[in-house]
């Protein structure tokens, strides 16, 4: 019975360790991954790329306005738009994709052994995807920037590459919004 009862209790304790972790590396909104996951294995991916120079690339993605639907839909309409914008995320997305929410409205594409013409044809499935089918899901058009920016010698983290990725963000919101800017640096 003692052994037993040991054995029925480490097997629950494996699976409560697993759902642990599963928590702390998952939304619980969109069901994506966490912006600490995507951290922690894009820096393996940042390696590589270091090592062998292979190509890497990272596109961040913020939903237009969204204050806006937020104040003149409520926040239950802005978590089903966050809901849907994810579920358009891991549709475009390849299986070798690191898709995760960033934060707030922002999202981050991590593009392992891709460079920027693989993130421009990823965002041009997205675009098409949200224009096409968020309306029915949640009701009405939304839309976003994205900003492209690819590892080159010389970055050392992914944090600066993801900071390129937001400059080129940044600047598509700049220049009017619903539109995608490739990072020239």
């Amino acid at each position: 019975l003692t052994i037993g009862t040991l054995a029925f209790l480490l097997a629950h304790r494996d699976e409560a360790e697993q759902e642990l972790k599963r928590m702390a590396t998952t939304d619980a909104l969109t069901g994506l991954h966490n912006r600490h996951w995507l951290e922690e294995r894009g820096a393996d991916h940042l390696s590589l790329a270091q090592r062998y120079q292979h190509p890497l690339t990272a596109m961040m993605v913020d939903i237009d306005h969204f204050k806006g639907i937020n104040d003149g839909h409520g926040h239950l309409v802005g978590d089903r738009v966050l809901a849907a914008f994810a579920q358009a995320l891991q549709s475009v997305g390849r299986d070798a994709d690191l898709i995760a929410r960033y934060g707030g409205e922002e999202f981050c594409v991590l593009l392992p052994m891709s460079g920027p013409d693989a993130a421009s044809e990823l965002e041009q499935r997205l675009r098409a995807y949200v224009k096409e089918v968020l309306p029915a899901k949640v009701g009405f058009e939304v839309t976003y920037s994205a900003g492209i920016a690819q590892w080159r010698p010389g970055l050392l983290t992914l944090n600066d590459l993801f900071g390129l990725a937001d400059a080129a963000l940044y600047e598509a919101k700049r220049t009017g919004r619903n539109r995608v800017v490739v990072s020239a640096s």
